[in-house]
């Protein structure tokens, strides 16, 4: 889906867990490849065919990752919910504060003991930017990964908690 629903959906189910959280909008479009959707899995609101209430979000004006980490008090969970080419153009712009800033980064990409759902093999988010996917990896020890058709997500992180949480897609 576009980065504009992914927002509009990040929003909407934060709103309904009764969640506060800072969100951001990852890039736009891909470095390398030319934007791809898959309306026929994620149908037009990039959630499926699942049925929200309005966000009531106006898309006017969204911070780039790098300046949303700068004004972060304390390092912060990165939580990418679609392919990471902001968090490839945030390391890129300043790769000392993303990881001065970024505690841990939890991304739903991949899949594992399962069928791809973009091609025999690959799942949707790290089939679209393979090359940003390398790019946009924080440190090992900080990251975890949750397959959108994984039984258990994977991860090397002991990192404790912290208190903030900013989303990207």
């Amino acid at each position: 889906t576009t980065v504009e629903n992914a927002f509009r959906n990040a929003v909407a189910i934060l709103r309904r867990a009764g969640k506060r959280a800072t969100l951001a909008v990852g890039a736009r479009r891909p470095l390398k490849r030319p934007l791809a959707v898959a309306r026929d899995t994620h149908g037009e609101s990039g959630l499926g065919y699942a049925e929200l209430p309005p966000a009531g979000v106006i898309l006017d004006f969204v911070k780039s990752l790098d300046r949303l980490l700068a004004e972060q008090p304390e390092p912060v969970t990165l939580v990418t919910l679609g392919p990471v080419t902001g968090l490839a153009l945030a390391l890129r712009s300043d790769p000392d504060l993303v990881r001065a800033k970024v505690a841990r980064h939890i991304a739903m990409i991949g899949n594992v003991g399962a069928k791809g759902n973009t091609t025999r093999y690959s799942e949707f988010n790290a089939w679209c930017w393979p090359s940003t996917r390398r790019r946009g990896c924080s440190t090992p020890e900080r990251r975890r990964r949750v397959g959108s058709m994984m039984r258990s997500a994977s991860t090397s992180s002991s990192t404790s908690s912290r208190k903030g949480w900013t989303a990207a897609s």
